[in-house]
């Protein structure tokens, strides 16, 4: 049985939702910096680069994983049709109830998050048409390292990312 996601059919708290990035996005990409941290050069750059294997000429969506620096990564030198701003309304997820929380350390106000079970994540996607054909846990190469001693970097048999390449098959 599914239930719907508390509070994103709300559309004051989206509307709060969005206030708030707008607020933290210009200290997010800050933090990050236009080439992405450690995170982003071992793990998510490398990773999605292997699962989309782009080529010239194909189409893709981003779909907001991030502040846009991948999307403006890989556009350089190809044609962009634009940007769009769409927030989900509703979803029949079991009980995911919106919490907030802390993406990056000094981040000065707190931001919204549902985490849901992986099975719910694909399950939606499945039913949709689309397949899994590839799965990576990515972790940081042995020469990485991170000052903190709880730093991701630090953790090399714990990954701290899933990606998944999704598919359309036909029906």
């Amino acid at each position: 049985m599914t239930e719907k996601i508390v509070g994103l059919d709300n559309p004051e708290l989206n509307q709060e939702a969005n206030d708030i990035w707008d607020r933290i996005a210009g200290p997010w990409d800050e933090d990050f910096g236009p080439d992405g941290n450690q995170h982003n050069a071992y793990i998510t750059d490398p990773v999605t680069d292997r699962l989309l294997d782009l080529k010239q000429g194909e189409t893709v969506l981003d779909i907001a994983c991030g502040a846009g620096r991948y999307a403006r990564r890989n556009i350089e030198g190809d044609h962009s049709t634009g940007t769009s701003r769409h927030t989900i309304t509703s979803w029949d997820y079991l009980d995911a109830t919106p919490d907030m929380g802390l993406s990056v350390r000094n981040q000065a106000e707190k931001q919204y998050f549902s985490e849901r079970p992986i099975g719910m994540l694909l399950n939606a996607c499945f039913e949709h048409g689309l397949v899994i054909d590839r799965l990576e846990e990515p972790v940081f190469p042995d020469e990485v390292e991170n000052p903190r001693p709880t730093g991701w970097a630090n953790f090399k048999l714990i990954p701290f990312s899933m990606a998944c390449r999704l598919r359309r098959i036909a029906v």
